[in-house]
């Protein structure tokens, strides 16, 4: 299964780069992970929110190509319990060779690439910065294929 991660920040923290080194090195074992960093929009203090999310949903777009579905990691999205993520991402291998997730820059995603998502998740309700997002799906990415590989990793 191939799994690319999309999402809009700097990575400008040795403790997030080691936790994502780390997370990565471990999927290695289940699947093809890319991620992608985008930038996030320049001036984004001098334009408007919307202006904002505008120009980062055309560098979203850019790097999804045409047509491809995607999963929006979004405080609005539907929540899963870790063991129901696994059982969502096993049945999705089921029908697709690839998945791609989207996390939105500090303002969020425009209502066009929401509206677009195959799918939200949250991963909760509460508003995440989007480093600690990325690390925490990471997190969770890991532990649904050690709960589908009935690895002990995951413990209930």
């Amino acid at each position: 299964m191939k799994i690319h991660l999309i999402y809009i920040g700097k990575s400008n923290k040795n403790f997030y780069k080691e936790a994502q080194e780390r997370f990565v090195k471990r999927l290695g074992h289940y699947c093809q992970l890319s991620i992608t960093c985008i930038p996030p929009a320049k001036n984004a203090h001098a334009i408007s929110a919307t202006e904002c999310k505008k120009k980062e949903e055309t560098l979203i777009l850019d790097k999804l190509g045409k047509n491809q579905r995607y999963y929006l990691l979004d405080e609005g999205g539907r929540q899963y319990s870790s063991v129901e993520f696994a059982s969502f991402l096993e049945r999705t291998q089921l029908t697709d060779s690839s998945l791609c997730f989207v996390i939105g820059g500090a303002l969020g995603v425009s209502e066009a690439i929401k509206k677009n998502a195959t799918q939200s998740l949250a991963l909760s309700k509460m508003t995440l910065p989007h480093h600690l997002a990325r690390i925490l799906f990471l997190e969770q990415l890991y532990r649904s294929y050690s709960i589908i590989n009935n690895h002990s990793y995951h413990n209930e």
